[in-house]
């Protein structure tokens, strides 16, 4: 029997209890594994495209003639050409590893939740 003011709570399912860190952590874990390949990647092209430049400066410190610097600025143009496509080529390749490698990571088995115990 029901006194007066008391209020009936809905009755629900008994469901299966997940800590609400559980997402987040796999979120976070794969983005920090996307933009350390992503930096990876960033320096690797930045160093060869530095090294590039370094060659130019010898090469057009050792050139002589009137012509033999057009030559070098054009070869280096090429070079500079060559490496930005061959680059472009491979953002889908990285993009689909990339993807990849984040759902594998957020499927990959986690630890217990509880932190080590200390004795």
């Amino acid at each position: 029997m029901r006194h007066h003011g008391e209020v009936l709570a809905p009755a629900l399912p008994n469901l299966p209890v997940m800590t609400p860190s559980e997402p987040v952590e796999a979120a976070t874990r794969t983005a920090c594994q996307l933009t350390s390949e992503l930096t990876r990647e960033t320096a690797r092209f930045l160093s060869l495209r530095l090294q590039r430049y370094a060659d130019l400066e010898l090469r057009l410190a050792r050139s002589s003639g009137p012509m033999a610097p057009m030559d070098v600025f054009m070869d280096f143009s090429r070079q500079t050409m060559l490496d930005y496509t061959r680059e472009l080529e491979r953002l889908p390749f990285l993009w689909s590893r990339m993807s990849e490698d984040a759902l594998l990571a957020m499927d990959a088995p986690r630890g217990t939740g509880r932190p080590p115990a200390i004795e």
